[in-house]
């Protein structure tokens, strides 16, 4: 019998570059993220005729709502401006209960345009940003392969008492 676990919001992050520097740049982790909302629509539209009702799909209709910590970092800062320049983002969100030992992660890959970005300071709190993504098209399942860096980027990892590093 198959056990089947819930999914827990912190196993499930996003990561992020623009469509444009997909060929020269790595994608990167979103840094902070607070929670993020995969919205699927597919509205139908009925037409009554005299031999009984015709549904017609308008088509998937994907958006992402993204809301994190407000950092002063290259991916951030690309967020930001993609917005303000309309251009195209890779989007992955990857499961990390999923991670198998050949370093691969279930992950659903989307493009898509930011339509709206707003980061409000609020005394007392971090500020955080939110934005909606617009997904192109339907998103799509598969793998990726997570790097010993990526896994530390995102959860540090055991080290040895003789291991040292001029960054540690």
């Amino acid at each position: 019998m198959t056990e089947f676990a819930p999914i827990e919001g912190k196993d499930k992050i996003l990561f992020a570059r623009l469509l444009s520097d997909a060929k020269t740049k790595k994608a990167s982790k979103i840094l902070y993220q607070v929670e993020h909302t995969i919205n699927y629509s597919n509205t139908s539209e009925v037409k009554q005729t005299k031999d009984g009702n015709l549904q017609q799909s308008s088509g998937l209709e994907t958006t992402i709502d993204l809301t994190a910590v407000l950092t002063n970092d290259d991916t951030n800062k690309m967020l930001r401006d993609a917005v303000k320049k309309g251009e195209v983002i890779e989007l992955w969100e990857v499961n990390l209960k999923s991670i198998g030992e050949e370093g691969t992660a279930e992950a659903l890959y989307m493009q898509a345009k930011l339509n709206e970005w707003a980061d409000p300071a609020t005394v007392g709190e971090y500020s955080e940003f939110s934005t909606t993504a617009n997904v192109i098209g339907e998103p799509q399942s598969g793998e990726v392969t997570i790097t010993k860096e990526d896994y530390e980027d995102i959860q540090y990892t055991f080290r040895d008492l003789n291991e040292h590093s001029p960054e540690a």
